[in-house]
Order: structure tokens, then C-alpha cells, then sequence
């Protein structure tokens, strides 16, 4: 193992054969192509300003430039300024240089940077132009690690910097975007820097890191960190670049990854030992420092007197080392797991939860049965912390617990802990219990279904319900007994928890459950209109308050219908507030009640309740005009117009709407069996007549042909004949036959025949002769105009035509 070796300067004699810059001599072996990348790497361009001090004042000030190139080959050059050359020009330099193909194992351990000011190095040319080969590995120089504590140690605030000035070169070296500039007030402080880096970088970025001590202008540096002094930066652009001045002892932003910040603290002794450990459990592919964290801190972990530097990387160490388990060294693998898992034990967030399940499966890929026992109890312990501290539900490891002890202590912790947990973290503790298979005491999962009830009445749409609830009946039973308890209290939630489902999942424990709970259950049926409000009613009986009546029924107005069945099963009870304001609301909105008949009713069956002024009214107004058909019908001779004048003037009392309505309620008690009250409302009332009349002519068409509507008609033609005769009877008279005429006159003698038999059938012999008579009467049928133009033989049975 050797060095090649070049010397470059300006000289008489040399490789070109002519005095001026050349290589002055070089190692056999060394190509061509190797002098052109050692030439441009060691150009030297003195500072500005060098030539005005006296040769032996400027080489000594002059700076040194030790650079580097990783190759390969790789190339390793001091360049020092020697002032005057052999003919008395200024400007001359000499370039040292060493080449190598295998640059780790020549240099025996050392760094590049180690060669700053070795004693290998010269500054003389050479006799001849043929060199001997360097021995390797050289002897290095004096920028130890003593040298470099006293360095750092040199400036308060250098220590501050370096994490920065870490994760600069380390970007420089693998994004080869923007290189790392240290401004520098000698080539020494840039030395003193590069030594600092090359001991704490990954060693392979530190043999893959080129640098140049010294160059005058940056911009056209080909290296990743170079060095200059503040007068050669002045008035160059370098906004592109890393810049670091260590004068004034600022740094350009960058972000710091976490393993700079670890690397600046621990100092380079420790940070070249773990560095070596690091690299027997790397696999090779690292490169950035955030691939090598994970690897340098289980280094730390796993060998190093500072591991309690890398305790808060567990998160970083857990994952990798689940991954690479199986391919490292038991030994190892559970020391830096047991340590870790010390460091997890004082905390109880989701990423240790996580950290956990990742060290479980490195014991299982390693085999260590012993250690996963330790991370399986140290599991259950973690989640149960979290669910003693935590307000809300904390998420349930994604682990299982595998080994029996682990299990037997999860099993006895959980039944110890579940009594003092409030109901979000009960039901946390639960879900976790059902999908790891923790099998819990029955007693104890009654009394946790209790715990959770509160929980349950506000949980939403939970998946850790639906969970918890579907694989443990004896959970469900003590939620059932927990809203039992509870009762009307909380009648509100329960009836908003029923309704989102949580009914189906307590199912069939809720089944047997008491008055409450059945309550609550009927008024979500009856919302979701799988139950009748008044069968829910009926099926609450005497356990019913104002607040569940509130909840069972709808919001008014009912339909006149609805009321009605209500106050048959309420009774007494519908006349207290809030059913007798709904029932008051159905009473006055009239006419938007169809049901006209139960409208009636259900006024009269009020009769006499305490109600509102607008709504006594209303119920008045409908008993009065159930009252009229009485009165008419039991008037005799002259007290039938004395009663026609007190129904004409009552109706003069009525507004136009009152008016409507009482005609409403009149007319359908025109069809009841007093043929003498119909008779008597359609003389007094014009407007009642006029909707009798359109209302029989629809129901008396011949394809319909109604025959009670048509005999309840002739009966009422035939009160009206025999009333005495006056100007308001003959209307009536005349527009109830107008109607008959057009209906009953287009009728078959089948249908004709078969309405006198109905009226036969009444025991009373007038309606039915009126009816022949009248039928006599009627205008012929078209059909029946042609015949009678024919001649017709006589009756056998001298009787007069039947039918028209």
C-alpha cells in the first residue's frame, strides 16, 4: 500500500521540458488523465494584495490549502504559496499531491483532513522528474482530537453552530446543490472546522466529503466545502451557497435534522466510537443523516456509556429495529429493545404505543420469548396509564398480547382498573380487551356496561360502541340496568341515543327492560312512524307525564281524527297542557281539517272544557249548530216558522267565516233520518240548498245511481209538499226537483223500480207513492218521445206508463 505522488509549481525542469508551470516530477504509474484532475484541483491564485509584502512576509502569511478529492482515484493536495519563482515572478505556488485507489485502507484509519500540516508533505521540487511512492499509511498531523477539543472550545458560540454547520455539509455532500463556503480569517479556523466535521459526519460522507481549505474565488470551487477569508468573499455573490462565517460566528438558515443536533451534543470521541459501532448494524444503503439516525442512536443504545444521549429516539429505533431484527446479532437486538423500552416507560402518547408494537415484533423476529413478555406487559401497563390520564377515549393498541403472562397480568390489571375509569376511557378499556381476547369476569363487564351508560347516551355513531356492545352481552345488560336506573332523568338522551341506533345494538338485553327504557323506545317508534302515537299512548298507561306526551305526540294541528283517538285514551288527561294546546290548534284551524265529521265531534266532546277564548267560540258555534236539527225537527205547525226566523237570525250573527263553517256543519246533518230537519234547512238556508243539491247531483248520475242518496232526496221533496206553501218553500222545492228531474229522470226502469221498492220497504206507503206519481211526471227520455209517435196497443192491465 502507497501513495503516488506529483509535485506541480513554476520551475526550470520538469515533465514539459521547458522552464514555467509543470509538473516537476511524479510517481511512475500515474496517467495522464490523473495530472489534469490533480492540476485543476491545486490551482492556487494568491490573496489580493499578497504580491505587496516582502517574499518571506507573504509566504508566511499566505494560507495553506490542503484540498480533497474522494475520487477515484482519489487525490489528496497541499498547496502552499512560495512567493518568487526561478525567475524572480511573483505568484508562484507549490502543489503537493497523493493519489491512491483505495483511499480508506492507504490512509490506515485517518481522515483526509488528518493530513492538515503532516510532516509528509514538501515544498521543494524534486532533482529528477521521477518520484518514489508515498508508504501508507502517513504519519498524520497535529490536528488530533486534542487539538480539535481546544478549537471548539476556542469560541463560546462554536458549539451553538455546529448542528448547523453539520447539516449543511451533510447536504452539500449528498444533494451536491449548494456547497458549504466557511469564511475563515486563516486556512487554519477552516482546518480546525473540517477536522470537526470529518470526525462527527457518517464516515462514509466524510471520505465522500471534497474540500479545499483555501480558495480565492468560491464561486468557480468544484468541492463541497471550501474555505476563504472575509476580504475574498466581499463583493461576490455566494446567496447560492451554505455560508458560514466562524469570525462572526453566523450561519446561513438551514434545517437541522435530529441526528446533527445528537452529533454536535455528544462531541467527537463519542461520535467516532458510535459511529464505528453504528456501522456494524448498518446494512450499507444509509446516506443522509436521517437514514443513519435510527442506526446511530441503537448504536448508542446497544454499546456506547452515552446511551442515555439516544433514550428520546426511541420512535426513530423501534421501526428500525422491527425491520432488521432478524438479520442482527440476539445480543444486541435486546439490549437496545430493553432500553428503549425504559425509555418508553416514562411516557404514554400514541407514538410509545406504536414504539411498543414495533418491539414486540423485533423480539419475535429475533426470538427472544423474554423480551416479549417485557413488551407486552409494558403494553397493557402503557394503555392502561393512558386510559387512567386520559379525559377523552385514547386509541387502543394495534398489538396482540400473545404470551400468557402478559395476558394473566392484562386480566388482572383491567379488572382492577375498570371500577375508577370514567365512562370514556371504561369503554376504551373494553374495546381493547374485546380485540386483544382479554376474557374480563362477567360481574366486572356488568358493572363497566354500567359505567359506560353516560358515555353511551352522547357517543354518536362510535365504532368502539358497536364493538364493545356486539361481542358482550353481559356489558349490554349493565347498560340496560344503568338507563333503568336513570329513568325519566335522562328520558331526552336516551330517546336521541335510541333513535341513532344505539337500540339495535343493545339488543335483546333491552327487551326486559323497565318502564323508562320501554317509554323512551315507544317515542322513537313513533318518530321513525313504526307506531301509532295513540297506540303508544295506550301501551305508556298511567306512567305518562307532559314531557312524554310532548315527545309521543306530533305537533299540532291533528287532524280532527287523531285528536278524537287521543282524548278517548287520554280521558282527563288531554285537558292539561301540552295536549289541550294541540287539541285547541285542531279546533281553530278550520277549515284545514278535512275531517269534517270528527271536526264536530271532537268540538262537542269539548263542550265545556276550559279553553281559550278564540277556541270556546269555535266549539260554541259548532254545539249550536248541532243543535239546530233538533229544533227544526221538533217544531209543529205555526213554531216551525217561528224556528225558521231564530235559525235566520242566528246566521245573521255569524261573519262570513262562521257563516262557511255553519253551513259545513249543517249540511252533513242533512243526511241524517229527519227527512223534516233537511227539509227545513234548505228552505232557510240558500246556500246550504245550493250545495245539497250539487253535491246529490254528482252522487245521483246514472253511473253511479245512489240509491239511498236518491230516496233520502224524494223523501225530502215529498216534506216539502207537504209543507204550507210559501216563496222560500217553493225555491227549495223547485230546485231539489230541477235536480231529480235530471238525475233520476235519465234513469232505467230497472234502477227506477228498484228505488220505489226501497222506499216501499220503510213500512210507509206516501214516500213510495210520491215517488210513482212523481216518476209519471218526469220529462220522457228521448227514446221514449219517438215511440209514443207509434201506435201502441192498450194496457191488459189498465194501468198508466211505469217508467220515463
Amino acid at each position: 500500500m502507497a501513495f503516488g505522488q506529483l509535485y506541480y509549481t513554476s520551475c526550470l525542469t520538469g515533465l514539459a521540458g521547458a522552464p514555467g508551470f509543470q509538473y516537476n516530477a511524479v510517481s511512475p504509474g500515474v496517467t495522464a488523465e490523473v495530472m489534469r484532475d490533480a492540476e485543476a484541483l491545486t490551482t492556487y491564485r494568491p490573496p489580493r494584495g499578497i504580491t505587496l509584502l516582502s517574499d518571506a512576509e507573504a509566504v508566511r502569511s499566505a494560507p495553506r490549502n490542503l484540498c480533497f478529492r474522494p475520487g477515484p482515484p482519489a487525490l489528496i493536495a497541499n498547496v502552499v504559496y512560495t512567493g518568487v519563482d526561478y525567475s524572480r515572478r511573483p505568484g508562484n505556488f507549490f502543489a503537493h499531491t497523493l493519489v491512491t485507489g483505495d483511499l480508506r485502507a492507504d490512509l490506515g484509519g485517518l481522515l483526509p483532513i488528518d493530513l492538515w500540516r503532516a510532516p509528509c508533505w514538501t515544498a521543494t521540487p524534486a532533482g529528477t522528474t521521477r518520484l518514489a511512492a508515498l508508504p501508507a499509511p502517513p504519519a498524520a498531523g497535529p490536528l488530533d482530537d486534542d487539538a480539535l477539543h481546544r478549537f471548539l472550545a476556542g469560541r463560546s458560540g462554536r458549539q451553538r453552530l455546529l448542528p448547523a454547520l453539520i447539516a449543511a455539509a451533510a447536504d452539500a455532500v449528498h444533494h451536491e446543490q449548494r456547497k458549504l463556503v466557511i469564511v475563515a480569517p486563516d486556512s487554519d479556523d477552516v482546518a480546525g472546522w473540517l477536522g470537526l466535521l470529518s470526525r462527527l459526519l457518517p464516515p462514509a460522507t466524510a471520505y465522500r466529503m471534497s474540500f479545499a481549505t483555501y480558495q480565492q474565488d468560491v464561486r468557480y470551487s468544484t468541492v463541497h466545502v471550501v474555505g476563504t477569508s472575509s476580504d475574498e468573499v466581499v463583493g461576490s455573490d455566494v446567496s447560492a451557497h451554505h455560508v458560514f462565517d466562524s469570525d462572526e460566528e453566523r450561519m446561513s438558515d438551514v434545517p437541522v435534522p435530529r441526528l446533527a443536533v445528537l452529533l454536535g451534543e455528544l462531541g467527537i470521541v463519542s461520535a467516532r466510537r458510535a459511529w464505528g459501532q453504528a456501522e456494524q448494524l448498518a446494512t450499507g444503503a444509509e446516506e443522509s443523516l436521517d437514514d443513519w439516525l435510527p442506526v446511530f442512536a441503537a448504536a448508542l443504545l446497544a454499546y456506547s456509556p452515552e446511551a442515555s444521549a439516544a433514550t428520546g429516539f426511541g420512535d426513530e429505533v423501534a421501526p428500525w429495529l422491527a425491520e432488521h431484527a432478524a438479520r442482527l446479532d440476539p445480543r444486541p437486538v435486546e439490549r437496545i429493545a430493553d432500553r428503549v423500552l425504559a425509555a418508553l416507560a416514562a411516557t404514554a402518547g400514541d407514538d410509545a404505543v406504536t414504539s411498543l408494537g414495533f418491539l414486540a415484533r423485533a423480539a419475535d423476529q429475533a426470538d427472544l420469548p423474554g423480551l416479549l413478555e417485557r413488551v407486552e406487559s409494558a403494553i397493557v401497563e402503557g394503555f392502561l396509564a393512558r386510559v387512567r390520564d386520559a379525559a377523552a377515549s385514547p386509541a387502543a393498541p394495534a398489538v396482540p398480547i400473545r404470551t400468557a403472562s402478559a395476558r394473566r397480568y392484562a386480566e388482572t390489571a383491567l379488572a382492577a382498573s375498570l371500577p375508577g375509569l370514567p365512562a370514556p376511557a371504561a369503554l376504551a378499556a373494553l374495546r381493547w380487551a374485546g380485540s386483544a381476547g382479554i376474557r374480563l369476569p362477567g360481574e366486572v363487564l356488568f358493572r363497566a356496561g354500567r359505567q359506560i351508560g353516560p358515555a353511551l347516551l352522547t357517543a354518536g355513531d362510535d365504532p368502539a360502541v358497536d364493538q364493545v356492545l356486539s361481542t358482550a352481552p353481559r356489558v349490554r345488560a349493565g347498560v340496560v340496568a344503568y338507563l333503568d336506573e336513570v329513568g325519566l332523568a335522562e328520558l331526552d338522551r336516551m330517546v336521541t341515543a335510541f333513535g341513532a341506533g344505539l337500540a339495535d345494538r343493545l339488543r335483546p338485553e333491552l327487551d326486559d327492560s323497565g318502564p323508562a327504557v320501554q317509554q323512551a323506545l315507544a317515542v322513537v317508534a313513533v318518530r321513525t312512524g313504526r307506531l301509532d302515537p295513540v297506540a303508544a299512548l295506550r301501551s305508556a298507561g298511567a306512567g305518562i307525564d307532559e314531557r312524554l306526551l310532548a315527545m309521543l305526540l306530533p305537533t299540532g294541528p291533528w287532524p280532527a281524527g287523531l285528536a278524537l283517538r287521543i282524548l278517548s285514551v287520554l280521558g282527563d288527561r288531554a285537558l292539561v297542557p301540552p295536549v289541550l294546546d294541540e287539541l285547541e290548534q285542531t279546533v281553530l284551524a278550520w277549515p284545514a281539517t278535512a275531517e269534517l265529521t270528527d271536526y264536530a265531534d271532537l268540538c262537542l266532546r269539548l263542550s265545556g272544557t276550559r279553553v281559550s277564548r278564540p277556541a270556546e267560540l269555535r266549539i260554541g258555534l259548532v254545539a249550536d249548530a248541532d243543535e239546530w236539527p233538533g229544533r227544526l225537527r221538533g217544531a209543529r205547525g205555526a213554531q216551525r216558522a217561528a224556528v225558521r226566523a231564530d235559525l235566520r237570525e242566528w246566521f245573521g250573527r255569524l261573519n262570513e267565516a262562521e257563516r262557511e263553517l255553519a253551513d259545513a256543519l249543517l249540511l252533513i246533518k242533512v243526511g241524517d233520518r229527519s227527512v223534516v230537519a233537511r227539509a227545513e234547512l234548505i228552505i232557510v238556508r240558500p246556500a246550504l240548498r245550493r250545495a245539497y243539491c250539487a253535491g246529490l247531483a254528482e252522487s245521483l248520475r246514472k253511473d253511479r245511481g245512489d240509491l239511498a242518496a236518491a230516496a233520502t232526496a224524494l223523501r225530502t221533496l215529498d216534506q216539502l209538499a207537504r209543507l204550507r206553501p210559501s216563496p222560500q218553500v217553493g225555491d227549495a222545492s223547485i230546485e231539489l226537483d230541477r235536480v231529480l228531474r235530471r238525475t233520476l229522470g235519465r234513469w232505467d226502469a230497472r234502477q227506477q223500480q228498484r228505488l220505489v221498492q226501497m222506499l216501499a220497504a220503510n213500512g210507509k206507503s206516501e214516500p213510495s207513492g210520491f215517488a210513482r206519481h212523481w216518476f209519471q211526471q218526469a220529462p220522457p227520455r228521448l227514446l221514449d218521445r219517438l215511440l209514443r209517435r207509434r201506435p201502441q196497443a192498450p194496457d191488459p192491465s189498465g194501468s198508466r206508463r211505469r217508467s220515463f
